[in-house]
Parts: C-alpha cells; structure tokens; sequence
C-alpha cells in the first residue's frame, strides 16, 4: 500500500439520504422537503444552517406551514398549466391557519408564496420586519412640516 504523507485528507460528502434520520436527529439537523422539478418529486435534504439560525422559532413554524400548504405546486413546473390549475384547486380549500383560524388562502398568496420560496426558501415565506423596527418614527412628514411653514410664516 502506498501511503503519502503530504496530501490533504479526504473529504467524503454523503447525501442527506443516506443517512439515517435517527443519526441526522441526533445531530440537530432537520429535514426539509424540497421540490425537484426535473424529477417530479420532494426531496429530503438537510434545512440550510443560514435560514435556521435567523429564524424565530414562530417564524420558522409559519414558513414551514406555508411551504407544506404549497408543496404540491412545488414539484410542478413553474409557469405550467396544471400548476396554476391546482393552485386555483388549492385556493378553493379552506384551510386551518396557524393562529387557529379556518379559512382559504387566495390565489394570488400562494403565487406569492411559490415565487418567494422559490427565490430565497424558507426566509421567503417567513413575515418581513420593518426596516425601522425600534427607532423613533415621526408623527408628521417633512413635507408636511414644510407647507405649513410657509403659510405660518406669513
């Protein structure tokens, strides 16, 4: 056998599949499903460690509902008829919400839902923060301010 001494070691990457989903557990990895358009079906693969990590867990569990309520028109292809037909089906199809509430999710939603998924994955569909969360916001506009300082000045 021969050996060399100055070669880097071997990195083996073995996919997500694989392995057992006890053993992936047990390392705090979760699965998520993910669709494969070319294949026609949801994967498992590991959640990427930068979504997780900036998500609240209530934002983690709504994106993930979204995902699951839009996961059949995942592994359709995009811009296909028999996904915009079973998004129409989808719309239809009063639904439970997360916050305990039944009703139907509109078209327009789930094709936000898809784009924004499709886009960014699971930090698509949480809810997006106000840019200014926490810094003082002003009662009045500027532009405001600044008609009335000229008829006041008068």
């Amino acid at each position: 056998m021969n050996t060399h001494s100055n070669r880097a070691p071997l990195d083996i990457n073995i996919p997500s599949a694989n392995l057992s989903h006890a053993v992936l557990s047990n390392l705090r990895v979760s699965l998520v499903l993910e669709p494969k358009a070319r294949i026609g079906k949801m994967v498992q693969l590991p959640e990427p460690e930068s979504q997780i990590g900036t998500l609240s867990e209530s934002d983690l569990a709504l994106a993930r509902w979204r995902q699951e309520v839009t996961r059949p028109a995942l592994i359709l292809e995009k811009g296909s008829p028999a996904r915009a037909e079973l998004i129409e089906e989808l719309a239809k199809t009063p639904r439970l919400f997360p916050n305990g509430k039944r009703k139907a999710v509109t078209k327009q939603t789930l094709f936000n839902w898809l784009k924004a998924f499709e886009a960014e994955g699971l930090n698509g569909l949480t809810r997006k923060r106000r840019k200014d969360l926490g810094a003082k916001r002003q009662k009045v506009a500027r532009a405001w301010d600044a008609f009335f300082e000229a008829h006041i000045a008068d």
